[in-house]
């Protein structure tokens, strides 16, 4: 079986694309591929039936032309050719060994693969996805088969090594926060799913069977990480005790370690001090409120006796005298026979049944081997094959060439076409693609990982010889930590967005060598039906066929809150820059500033006043101050009070939470005010996490340059990305988090009312004459 290295496809900091992997390098667009799910890592065997029932035409040709590929790699086969010669019928199957999902796609997350907590669990999923596929070539992996029996030339070894691997996942930690508890969209130190957090004084026990313990064999191996989840005054201290044979504890280990660091111990404990049954791990917390642990894993040398099991992972040294290790099996329970798959060599070697122990020769090589006893009867069989895209054939997007992107997912398909079909109306170059196409391509079958519309992303920018511009996301997203264990969630995530708090700027950031700035003018609509994406289709047909300017479009609403004298003062100053700059520049606006005067958590305002002049037309909202996911401290009205149909503007969310689109339950404030038929706004930006007044300052004023001047007459996403080109910072976290988490819900290619010649018109109400009567008798 050949070996890489683990592929780390996009660092989340600038870098080169040229010879950057993507993921779909495995990929041959001129064959056909059938895909299948597996959840358990083991050994699985595909009949030749349900191959050709799948729509292989495994009959006529030859299986040497077979290949399987998982996690980007070829896989070996087995083949089973009991009948015609070369090819697969009647009883004959392919058998291989294949691994559920684990971390190892998620290190990619991590802007350094050692910051990875835990490699053994996924942040997205447990399921992984293989193919089979046939081509040209007839050199393709297989197992080799091994059917040695001459045992009487070596010695039996006494044991064999296994190890066990517990992860630890029922809470879910945000890592270490950049302020007031807001967490970096990167992936961090004590990033993950761990253990229930450990408080100064408290005890966990942790155990491992260690039946059949070989006590002459090597020392045994105990891993694991603990992790700080907080940044303590006093540094954290923890100690590791384990219950030795006579049944006490023992110190293994003690150390003192500060703030958000993961801890890896390694020690090495004599096999003979192992317990019998079960050896347990104490973890005590001596100082530090917050830690925990993310996972543990014992490595030890096992007899040969298998107490009753059917299926046996296994680690087996090279001998070091032989050269091959010699095994006798006792207590396996495989009735209808057994084999050795050895997984690092990509062997199927025979086990011998012999008064009801089993014998087995494992050739040397490789250092250590990965290995697995099966019963035969204790097989997995697939049964069921689907075509990639319904014919087998993966979409080919290596040469789309489009400037407009729309990424969906299959409920909302047919809308997102209807999408497609409008923008290309309108002149521009724009795919639908479907997002299960990029999980396939991109990210290795891995479903809801948001690497796999990264990754996509950098292909384009490295393949098409037109790089793409805009990215407009169809669909409902959810941060990952909210539907990883909830399946109802899980479903609702369409397209995924990326980190936790999420950012869909993240989604392209650092792709042609920014830091924050997306590579495409980005953004969402968080439809969840197919109902929603058409209502704001329609009213993107409305804001844009309004193609001559009028009066109204001059209106610019502001609204300032505050807690306090203070802060309602400063937020005054901040509107007005951004009034000052409206008015004064190309766009030519006509500013109204509504003001919080009170401590109240909430101020009613004029309603009626800001509803007449919603209704009336307005092009730009934008309030500061405080909000919650479901409103703000100064009342700006519902959306279903508005009747402004085709009269729609876009609204700035200078607040906490009110852009977050990424939740889970309830809808946001900006799904309120977008994802309302005939009136509402046709965009919604705005922080999806907390908000610090002088970075939403920043950003906010130097948007409102770029729409009133320096990017006047372009598109809302390409002055948000010229924005975020403009204050973009790799040393302040907060200025940072602002860039990523400033949530454009809406299309990214609207125009905000802006025209290239002077927008003067007249109208009738604006004629009159002086003297009111004009006569034939004046002079």
């Amino acid at each position: 079986m050949k070996k890489t290295l683990p592929v780390i496809f996009l660092l989340l900091f600038s870098f080169s694309l040229q010879g950057q992997p993507f993921g779909n390098e495995w990929i041959d667009y001129s064959q056909k591929y059938y895909f299948f799910k597996v959840s358990k890592s083991d050994v699985y065997r595909i009949s030749a039936t349900t191959l050709a029932n799948a729509g292989i035409p495994v009959g006529s040709i030859n299986h040497s032309r077979l290949q399987l590929f998982g996690r980007g790699e070829q896989v070996p086969l087995f083949i089973k050719d009991d009948g015609t010669p070369n090819v697969l019928d009647g009883s004959d199957y392919i058998e291989f060994y294949a691994q559920a999902n684990d971390g190892y796609f998620d290190a990619n997350f991590y802007k350094s693969q050692y910051k990875q907590p835990n490699p053994y669990y996924s942040h997205i999923n447990d399921t992984a996805i293989y193919y089979v596929t046939w081509g040209n070539s007839t050199n393709n992996e297989r197992m080799a088969y091994e059917t040695a029996g001459d045992f009487s030339s070596f010695s039996p070894s006494g044991f064999f090594l296994k190890e066990i691997i517990q992860s630890y996942t029922n809470t879910y930690y945000s890592g270490e926060p950049i302020a007031n508890q807001e967490t970096d969209v990167d992936y961090t130190n004590a990033q993950g799913w761990f253990n229930s957090v450990l408080g100064q004084g408290s005890t966990t026990t942790k155990s491992f069977l260690t039946e059949n313990i070989f006590p002459a064999g090597p020392n045994a191996i105990f891993k694991t990480v603990v992790i700080g989840a907080s940044k303590d005054a006093n540094a954290h201290q923890f100690q590791i005790d384990h219950r030795n044979s006579s049944g006490s504890f023992q110190q293994l280990h003690n150390q003192q370690f500060n703030g958000y660091e993961q801890v890896l111990v390694d020690k090495s404990i004599p096999s003979a001090s192992l317990h019998s049954s079960s050896t347990d791990f104490r973890y005590q917390i001596i100082s530090g409120n917050r830690t925990t642990i993310a996972w543990a894993s014992l490595k030890f040398p096992h007899n040969t006796n298998l107490s009753g099991a059917n299926s046996v992972e296994m680690g087996v040294p090279n001998h070091s005298t032989q050269l091959k290790t010699y095994y006798e099996f006792s207590g396996f329970n495989a009735p209808a026979g057994a084999h050795v798959f050895d997984l690092t060599n990509g062997r199927k070697i025979l086990a011998y049944q012999q008064s009801g122990d089993y014998r087995v020769l494992i050739p040397n090589g490789g250092g250590e081997k990965k290995c697995i006893l099966k019963a035969d009867n204790s097989v997995t069989y697939i049964n069921d094959l689907s075509a990639i895209s319904g014919s087998g054939n993966f979409r080919n997007l290596s040469n789309l060439n489009a400037d407009y992107l729309i990424i969906t997912a299959t409920p909302l398909w047919n809308a997102a076409k209807e999408y497609e079909f409008y923008r290309r109306v309108k002149g521009f170059k724009a795919e639908a693609i479907n997002v299960e196409d990029l999980y396939h391509q991109f990210a290795h079958g891995i479903f809801k990982n948001p690497l796999a519309i990264k990754n996509f992303v950098a292909f384009a920018f490295n393949s098409w010889a037109e790089k793409p511009e805009y990215l407009l996301l169809i669909g409902k997203s959810i941060t990952e930590n909210y539907n990883r264990k909830n399946s109802v969630r899980y479903a609702g995530n369409l397209v995924p967005s990326f980190g936790s708090p999420s950012s869909d700027v993240a989604l392209t950031s650092g792709i042609n060598g920014t830091i924050q700035q997306p590579s495409l003018a980005t953004g969402r609509i968080a439809a969840r039906n197919l109902a929603e994406v058409r209502l704001y289709l329609e009213k993107v047909k409305q804001h844009e066929s309004n193609n001559q300017p009028e009066e109204w479009m001059k209106n610019v609403l502001h609204f300032g809150g505050g807690t306090d004298a203070f802060e309602q003062s400063s937020i005054k100053n901040y509107l007005g820059l951004y009034h000052k700059t409206i008015e004064d520049t190309s766009f030519g606006g006509k500013v109204t500033t509504y003001l919080k005067t009170t401590a109240a958590p909430m101020q009613m305002t004029l309603a009626e006043d800001i509803r007449n002049k919603v209704n009336g037309g307005v092009s730009i909202m934008t309030f500061f101050g405080h909000s919650g996911g479901s409103g703000f401290d100064i009342n700006i009205d519902a959306p279903q009070n508005y009747d402004n149909k085709g009269k729609y503007p876009l609204l700035i969310a200078n607040s906490c939470f009110t852009g977050n689109i990424h939740h889970f339950d309830s809808e946001s404030t900006s799904e309120e005010f977008v994802l309302i038929p005939d009136k509402g706004v046709i965009g919604f930006l705005a922080k999806s996490g907390l908000g610090f007044s002088p970075a939403l300052n920043l950003y906010t004023n130097q948007l409102y340059k770029n729409l009133g001047q320096l990017n006047y007459g372009e598109s809302l996403g390409k002055s948000i990305q010229k924005t975020i080109g403009e204050i973009q910072s790799s040393g302040n976290p907060i200025v940072k988090n602002v860039c990523e988490l400033m949530a454009l819900h809406g299309d990214p290619a609207i125009i905000i009312n802006s025209f290239p010649k002077p927008d003067l018109k007249v109208s009738k109400a604006d004629v009159f004459f002086t003297p009111g009567i004009v006569s034939t008798d004046m002079d």
